[in-house]
């Protein structure tokens, strides 16, 4: 199935032309004379002209024809041509930052990493056999409080874990003060590798978090999907703004 939702930028071919356009709207699905017929309204980005499209599933040749990418830039055989079923769920979108950078989370701006760490108000110990939450005073406090389930780095003999004291760190962000459940549904989320439990299927209604991997200069925020976008493709930065969840 396709993933099409809003913000993303895709390709119409017509008129032996490529016209690239903005998803302003996220394609819905109305049965018409049991046809399937998917509505959306898009900006055409070269004149801005808002453009109504529409496609029916049983007869795709009347339909536009579109494609991920720009066939004059890449081939029309590897172009990806876009035909529905779409897949619209919203997913988390997901940036790379450095540990350094400033983070805008529900209005609050936190210098880095050591800045988030310096707010958490709640802990758990992924690893532990019986795991619960450990509330504390944070070093600093603000509008948005902290909470982060962690997992100690592995270690193999008594030297290593004398002298081992990296984890991997998932931080949850809210703008009322955090639950035990608001940590246990983290905590309960299957992690990929590395105790990550940040991923494409994170439901929206956590986000936002932020993962660490505990080593290096990375890490990885996820925030809600944007109802409309105002930069283009490949300008997401760390210093955005998240919606307030809850």
């Amino acid at each position: 199935m396709t993933r099409l939702t809003v913000g993303d930028f895709i390709y119409e071919w017509y008129g032996g032309n490529a016209y690239m356009t903005e998803l302003i709207t996220k394609p819905v699905m109305e049965v018409q004379h049991d046809s399937h017929v998917w509505k959306w309204k898009a900006r055409i980005v070269q004149s801005g002209h808002i453009q109504n499209y529409c496609i029916n599933e049983s007869a795709l040749h009347y339909g536009p024809k579109l494609f991920r990418h720009d066939p004059f830039k890449v081939g029309y055989a590897m172009a990806e041509p876009l035909n529905p079923p779409f897949d619209t769920a919203e997913r988390p979108h997901i940036v790379r930052c450095s540990i350094f950078d400033d983070v805008d989370i529900l209005g609050h701006t936190f210098h880095g990493l050591a800045d988030v760490r310096r707010h958490v108000e709640m802990s758990l110990n992924a690893r532990s056999s019986r795991p619960s939450v450990s509330s504390f005073t944070p070093e600093s406090t603000c509008m948005v409080h902290v909470g982060e389930v962690w997992m100690p780095y592995p270690t193999f003999d008594a030297e290593d874990a004398a002298n081992e004291n990296r984890s991997y760190s998932n931080f949850i962000f809210r703008s009322h003060p955090l639950s035990r459940e608001d940590m246990m549904q983290l905590y309960e989320r299957r992690p990929s590798v590395n105790d990550c439990r940040l991923t494409e299927d994170t439901p929206v209604s956590m986000l936002p978090l932020l993962y660490f991997v505990g080593d290096g200069e990375t890490m990885l925020l996820a925030r809600e999907p944007k109802s409309e976008r105002t930069v283009g493709p490949g300008n997401d930065g760390c210093s955005l703004g998240i919606e307030a969840n809850g």
